[in-house]
């Protein structure tokens, strides 16, 4: 829940920047392309909880599930509209390697946060990571 109220709010920030003019079109541009990657995190973790809960046919059994199914969609369908909007906006060559980068720190991060996937690693490796 925090992890989703801290990402929910940087999303509204960056759409907010990137939508106003008393911005440098710099930080426009860098935050219209950091969008997308930092929903497609999100959903990329929503996702993973999807195909957990399809995995033992829990999806339809409750409305929590449900609900985790429709975010899921509604997430992706909002990363897909903020791509195309960065690449109709911008130019390519800046914005598939920032919204790459911002998926990559966005998915690991949230899944770290989410599903403990970094609980287990030691002081070195956490430093190596």
């Amino acid at each position: 829940v925090v992890y989703a109220c801290f990402a929910g709010s940087l999303a509204m920030a960056l759409y907010r920047v990137s939508d106003s003019e008393a911005y440098p079109q710099e930080h426009r541009r860098l935050a219209l392309s950091m969008l997308p990657g930092l929903v497609g995190g999100f959903s990329n973790v929503l996702a993973k909880g999807a195909v957990e809960l399809v995995s033992q046919h829990a999806l339809f059994s409750s409305v929590s599930s449900l609900f985790i199914l429709l975010v899921t969609m509604s997430a992706a369908g909002g990363q897909l509209r903020c791509i195309n909007l960065a690449l109709e906006r911008y130019e390519p060559l800046f914005v598939v390697p920032v919204y790459h980068a911002t998926l990559l720190l966005s998915s690991t991060l949230c899944g770290a946060l989410y599903y403990g996937d970094l609980d287990s690693l030691a002081i070195s490796q956490y430093l190596a990571f």
